[in-house]
């Protein structure tokens, strides 16, 4: 065991160096050559759907924004109607930019390891949070989530996916666009979410959009393109299948027993 946390302690300060500088948002700035693979209709789609739930479940209640950074996502669910939202992030920095862009009565930033949250037992109706879990230690960080969440609550998270052949050339590509600890999700990592925090209800994009927007993006063309809608129809039929889990992206939904 203090091995186990010794590792998770040395991982969680090679992150905190990691994001205490721009470098890393910098370096991402190649999403924008071939966008239409982050963002085209079928994604469209599961993010509407995302955000009905977002809408359903922020009515007067206690929201953690896990992973922050600076906030981006905050403001939403205090305009869905939060009672209160917590933002907590391994930065200083982000936090630091967090508060200053946010101030609002029902808000808290706080600079914290999501491996050790600083909360009580079942304090929170509901965890949100985007590309972050694939930076963490999956099974104290899920153990803590479940801590946390009160039974019923919903953990809602988007990550990227281990499987996916766009996705793997592109990180051997652009190394200096990601830390060196994190690791995209595969099957077996959603399953013991499922086993740690509760029932799953998932779903995956990105199989077929994301090398045909790469493709669309890389030849000029536009959010509009057929390719497009052809690849969000073909994203619907991979998602029935086990292909679903080389996806690019996974919306992922644990309910807390």
């Amino acid at each position: 065991m203090k091995s186990n946390l010794s590792e998770i302690e040395s991982r969680v300060r090679r992150e905190k160096e990691a994001w205490s500088t721009d470098e890393i948002i910098i370096a991402q700035g190649f999403k924008q050559k071939i966008l239409l693979a982050f963002e085209n209709p079928h994604g469209k789609k599961m993010e509407a759907e995302r955000d009905g739930v977002l809408r359903r479940c922020c009515v007067d209640a206690k929201v953690m924004d896990y992973g922050c950074y600076e906030g981006h996502e905050t403001r939403k669910y205090l305009d869905y109607g939060a009672s209160y939202v917590c933002g907590i992030d391994i930065s200083e920095t982000a936090i630091d930019r967090a508060k200053s862009s946010i101030v609002d009565k029902r808000v808290e930033f706080r600079v914290g390891d999501v491996h050790h949250l600083p909360f009580n037992d079942s304090s929170f109706d509901l965890i949100v949070g985007r590309a972050i879990l694939h930076h963490l230690e999956l099974g104290r960080a899920y153990a803590e989530i479940s801590r946390v969440l009160r039974p019923g609550g919903l953990a809602l998270f988007v990550e990227p996916m281990r499987g996916n052949p766009l996705s793997k050339l592109v990180r051997i590509l652009t190394p200096r666009a990601r830390t060196k600890d994190e690791l995209p999700l595969d099957h077996r990592d959603i399953r013991l979410g499922n086993e740690l925090i509760g029932r799953g209800n998932h779903r995956y994009s990105g199989f077929v959009s994301a090398p045909v927007g790469a493709i669309v993006s890389l030849c000029g063309g536009s959010y509009g393109n057929w390719l497009l809608k052809f690849a969000a129809g073909g994203d619907d039929l991979i998602a029935k299948t086990s292909l679903k889990y080389w996806g690019r992206i996974a919306y992922l939904s644990f309910e807390r027993c």
